[in-house]
């Protein structure tokens, strides 16, 4: 596996660098019934028209009174596959909204990395106006949440900066994410003998526009918690640390999570529940 990993991103750069960010599929991995919670298939549309699939799922024993959760997952795969990493929120009151970007899962239309920021604002949008505002009458305290995982940490930090709501956001969470995309690239090629002689061809081929490092030092308007497992070979966690660097003083945390590897927080750790509910409820 660790030798697959640089030798792929080497031949996708050579045959079209935006398909190694991107590992979409159709297939239902698990439902909302099988994980335990209560699940609503959705369908909204993005900017340009493409229509996109979502789920959003609550505890069928508590109502989701506490607020809502907007789940940007990562590159590989579709919703079905990683809904139930958050799953568990649903048993704290609150509503998860977990959607699949273009060509993931049942959404139309062909990943491509503006696509997916337009994807994620759209998201917002379905969320805020169809779940969080009717909350917010019968509660003031409800509590929006952007919750960026991996890729879709970049997409996240991308979409909340043209986001018309992004002041009213009660917390960005970021986990195992990256800033560059060149970097990423850059360091899976350098990671190996046999590939590393081609490092340098990231930082010339490597799409760089949509990074969220264009973005993160004017993040002043909401609170951004990073979560980064200290044992991740997929992103390592130097790449957290240099988001910490580059968002601007005040309200940001950093959490490192001993031994955990990529996205593994609160399987490693089931402590970090606790402490991720407590810190919200905080804000």
């Amino acid at each position: 596996m660790k030798i697959f990993i640089p030798l792929y991103f080497c031949i996708a750069l050579f045959s079209g660098c935006s398909s190694v960010f991107y590992y979409p599929d159709r297939y239902l991995y698990i439902t909302p019934e099988k994980a335990g919670v209560t699940g609503e298939d959705i369908w909204f549309t993005s900017k340009d028209g493409t229509k996109l699939n979502a789920w959003a799922t609550t505890s069928p024993e508590i109502n989701p009174d506490q607020g809502v959760v907007v789940q940007f997952h990562g590159n590989a795969q579709n919703l079905s596959s990683h809904f139930a990493n958050l799953a568990w929120l649903t048993k704290y009151g609150y509503r998860l909204f977990t959607f699949d970007y273009r060509g993931y899962g049942k959404s139309e239309g062909k990943a491509n990395p503006q696509g997916l920021i337009d994807d994620g604002i759209a998201a917002l949008d379905y969320a805020w106006k169809n779940y969080f505002l009717p909350l917010r009458e019968k509660n003031k305290k409800a509590r929006f949440i952007i919750f960026g995982q991996s890729l879709g940490g970049v997409v996240a930090a991308q979409a909340i900066s043209r986001w018309e709501q992004r002041n009213n956001v009660t917390l960005l969470v970021l986990e195992g994410t990256f800033s560059s995309y060149r970097k990423l690239a850059f360091n899976k090629l350098a990671s190996h003998w046999l590939t590393w002689i081609f490092s340098p061809i990231a930082w010339a081929i490597v799409h760089e526009s949509t990074a969220s490092r264009y973005v993160l030092p004017d993040m002043n308007y909401v609170p951004v918690l990073l979560i980064h497992g200290t044992a991740d070979h997929i992103i390592p966690i130097a790449f957290g640390k240099d988001i910490y660097q580059m968002l601007p003083e005040g309200k940001k945390d950093f959490w490192p999570v001993e031994g955990a590897d990529h996205l593994e927080t609160y399987h490693h750790s089931p402590e970090y529940k606790e402490k991720l509910v407590a810190f919200i409820q905080k804000l």
